[in-house]
């Protein structure tokens, strides 16, 4: 992490800057040697604060690793299957006895044709019962494998909570040591992307102070959102196009067999 000293917060009366010793905002300045220094500060702060971003992207990419950690299933899909239908039959089995009752109790209630009717209905209240019997003991010996070999999977889970505490603690540090400095930048244009322009096109001689960096910062990004909404119409109307293709290929194709029909019958 690079480490920012804190600028100068001397007065410049006259240069039409204003100045805090901790909330600083510099809009606009006559004096070249103002500008040179703040932009200065830009680039310093630069490396520091992409290491600020990266860090808190890595931190995002370790949480969902201990999510995916946590959800993890040891035992694969196509055995948790066989472990189902596998407790199905045994209950068909063991609770065969039941079946017959159920059976019995349907077809009791009617005679003849119904009787027939009532004990395939039977049956399959039997075969519904079974199915819910399997699969709720089937989630109970999932869950209860996945719990035992939990224990298996924990030391990467705290080895992933670990790093976020690293990055953590390496975001407060570099916080630290910027502190001062990113007082000299607008909170909303705390990002590398904003500083890297700022930069950019100072050194490009296409703005001299914070105030018209801003406004060359906003109309870029009003740019760069009217091309994206552009590509997305393009692509729109390119698909149209496509499609319009097709049908008007379908068409021949169709009238191309009307006049094939229409000779030969003709």
């Amino acid at each position: 992490m690079n480490s920012v000293t804190k600028p100068s917060t001397h007065s410049n009366e006259g240069y039409g800057s204003q100045r805090s010793q901790y909330n600083t905002r510099i809009e606009s300045s006559a004096d070249p040697a103002v500008n040179k220094r703040l932009f200065q500060i830009y680039e310093v702060l630069i490396p520091p604060v992409r290491d600020i971003e990266n860090a808190v992207k890595s931190i995002e990419s370790h949480k969902e690793r201990i999510k995916q950690l946590e959800n993890h299933n040891f035992i694969p899909k196509y055995f948790d299957i066989v472990i189902k239908v596998v407790l199905f039959f045994i209950a068909l089995f063991v609770l065969h006895p039941l079946t017959d009752a159920i059976v019995d109790l349907i077809s009791d209630m009617f005679d003849g044709l119904l009787s027939i009717i009532t004990e395939l209905f039977g049956y399959l209240v039997s075969l519904l019962i079974f199915i819910i019997i399997a699969f709720i003991v089937g989630e109970l010996v999932h869950n209860m494998i996945n719990k035992a070999l939990s224990p298996q999977k924990q030391p990467e889970i705290n080895k992933e909570k670990q790093e976020i505490a690293d990055l953590q603690q390496q975001i407060h540090t570099t916080v630290d040591n910027i502190k001062h400095a990113i007082a000299f930048v607008p909170p909303a244009y705390r990002t590398s992307d904003a500083l890297s322009f700022f930069v950019r096109a100072y050194h490009n001689s296409r703005v001299d102070n914070l105030k018209e960096a801003v406004n060359a910062y906003e109309m870029h990004m009003e740019a760069e959102h009217t091309r994206s909404l552009l590509k997305e119409q393009i692509k729109v109307l390119q698909d149209i196009q496509f499609q319009n293709a097709i049908m008007l290929d379908e068409l021949d194709s169709l009238r191309s067999d009307i006049w094939l029909s229409s000779y030969i019958y003709w």
